[in-house]
């Protein structure tokens, strides 16, 4: 009778052991995937941005000088200024917009170099400065 017990306290223990890190192991890689859908969405602002960025440094400053002084743009600017879709900077959640900051400066005479870097709700980029108030949310 007590081999019974025991055998069964054994078994009802390693179905827990198993049942926990079995959904552990499912929970681990959901959160890996959610990161790679995060990681791909930014990886696409940070492209709109810099498309946008494109245009509307060679619009506003088609020549630049080497020492010239360089611009501070923001999504505000962008937006507000560039007519870039406000949309672009929708975060993962589809309610809140990730927040940029890009420093531009001429590297030759002609040629404009910058960084774009993004603020989101979980995720912001390293050296990113908050210039500029964010949009509302939906």
């Amino acid at each position: 009778m007590k081999k019974k017990i025991l055998v069964t306290i054994i078994f009802v223990f390693i179905i827990f052991i198993v049942g926990y890190f079995s959904l552990k192991l499912i929970s681990d890689n959901r959160k890996a995937r959610l990161e790679k859908i995060r990681q791909k969405r930014y990886e696409e602002i940070r492209n709109d941005i810099n498309q946008e960025v494109k245009r509307y440094i060679y619009v506003v400053a088609p020549s630049c000088h080497k020492d010239g002084a360089g611009y501070i743009i923001t999504h505000r600017t962008l937006v507000y200024n560039g007519g870039m879709d406000k949309e672009k900077f929708l975060d993962v959640d589809n309610k809140s917009y990730c927040k940029a900051s890009i420093s531009a400066e001429c590297v030759e005479d002609g040629e404009w170099d910058w960084e774009v870097m993004i603020s989101c709700n979980d995720y912001e980029d390293n050296g990113y400065v908050n210039w500029d108030k964010g949009f509302d949310e939906k």
